[in-house]
């Protein structure tokens, strides 16, 4: 059985800064994804 790398969520009001901590997560062989503020983790 293949387990899968963890999954990371990046919370921040800086746009760039959370697309480059997910794009480098994800060179990292992460599964990362992203949202903006509390409200816009609630739905991810």
């Amino acid at each position: 059985m293949i387990s899968q790398p963890p999954q990371i969520l990046i919370v921040d009001g800086h746009r760039e800064i959370r697309e480059a901590l997910v794009r480098h997560l994800k060179k990292s062989g992460m599964r990362a994804t992203s949202a903006a503020d509390a409200v816009a983790m609630d739905t991810e």
